[in-house]
Parts: structure tokens; C-alpha cells; sequence
């Protein structure tokens, strides 16, 4: 196998190295931000059982309440939340990219992994002496900076041009990678040829 990376013709900035080829990636995230959607979702997930219990309890008057309230809170804490974690990062998050004939793996800088671990604590801390179970699950949701699709189970391939981005989705990983316009035909090309079982949109 690294025989045949090594005579594969390589775009600027994708190296070859121990069989596996490697790129890195930068996002602005004021710009473009990726790390919102899956911190929305959870508060989603938190807001739906807000109403839920809201309805049972107390009817429509406590639902319409619970609903406003739950909206007002999810926005505040989502984008403080996002706020906070942009100006960790310093308004730029930079992925590396590992990849070879099994898969691809998506992870982060170790400075970024530290700055990760301590927001995690930080916000794990605030949401257990508030007694607030939603800011306790984003500290643990903040630490995952590391995933690994293997080709043989993927089940999606799906090109997004407009944000340099190729999602590959297994049944429990949704992965994200990214490449530059110069290294994202060759990125694409090696990643759908692989992905033999999954269904890909281009």
C-alpha cells in the first residue's frame, strides 16, 4: 500500500507518510459555524423534553410558557456557549486529516484537545452546581474531537463544494472531512471509489 501512495500524484499540501496520507484544514468559525449545528441539536433535544414535561404537568398554559422560556434559554445558552468556545479557539479550528484503504480518520491539534478537555471541565463544573442537566451534557459533548469511518461500513458519501466539504456517514459515526479546492477532486475521488456499500451524492 505505500508503494502505491507513493506513485499516486499527491495535491499541494496532502503528504505521504507510514502508508497513510495526511492533510490539515482550517475553518473560520465565525465565518462558518460547524460546531453550532450538533450544540443546537442537543439544546433541541433538551428543549422537546422541557414541553413534554410542561404538557403532562400542567397543561396548555404551562406548555406556552415552557415553550417561550425554553426557546429564550436554549438561544442564550447556545450562543454563549458557542461565543465562549470560538474565542477559545481564537475564532479558527484546525482539523487533521489521516487517511488510507480502510478509512479516514478526523481529529484535532493536541492544543485544541487540551483547550477541549478544559472548556469540557469548566462547563461540566457550571451545569452540576446548577443543577442544569443541559449545560452538564455540552461540557461532555465538547471533549469528542476524534472520529474514525471505516469504508467498508459506510452507508453515505455525500459532496457539499459550497463548504470544502465530503460527508461520510456510518451507522454510528457521521463524519465531516474537509479539503481545499486544489485537494478536494482527489480527496472525493479516493474517498467514493472506497465506499463500495454506501449510496454517494455528489
Amino acid at each position: 500500500m505505500t508503494t502505491q501512495l507513493e506513485n499516486m500524484a499527491l495535491p499541494p499540501g496532502i503528504t505521504e507518510g507510514e502508508g497513510k496520507l495526511r492533510w490539515s484544514y482550517a475553518i473560520n468559525l465565525w465565518r462558518q459555524p460547524i460546531l453550532l449545528r450538533p450544540l443546537m441539536i442537543m439544546m433541541a433535544v433538551f428543549l422537546t423534553f422541557i414541553v413534554i414535561t410542561a404538557t403532562i404537568a400542567g397543561g396548555v398554559t404551562a406548555l406556552l410558557w415552557a415553550l417561550g422560556g425554553g426557546c429564550a434559554f436554549t438561544l442564550l445558552v447556545g450562543g454563549l456557549t458557542y461565543l465562549i468556545m470560538g474565542l477559545i479557539h481564537r475564532g479558527q479550528y484546525i482539523f487533521l486529516f489521516e487517511m488510507d484503504d480502510k478509512g479516514v480518520l478526523n481529529h484535532s491539534t493536541p492544543r485544541q484537545n487540551k483547550k477541549a478537555r478544559s472548556l469540557r471541565v469548566a462547563t461540566m463544573i457550571v451545569g452540576h452546581a446548577t443543577g442544569n442537566g443541559a449545560i452538564r451534557d455540552a461540557g461532555r459533548s465538547a471533549g469528542s474531537s476524534e472520529f474514525y469511518s471505516r469504508f467498508s461500513e459506510v452507508k453515505k458519501v455525500k459532496a457539499v463544494r459550497k463548504y470544502n466539504l465530503i460527508r461520510v456517514h456510518s451507522p454510528f459515526v457521521r463524519n465531516q472531512i474537509y479539503a481545499s479546492p486544489e485537494q478536494y477532486g482527489f480527496v472525493w475521488e479516493y474517498i467514493a471509489s472506497r465506499c463500495v456499500k454506501a449510496n454517494i451524492f455528489e
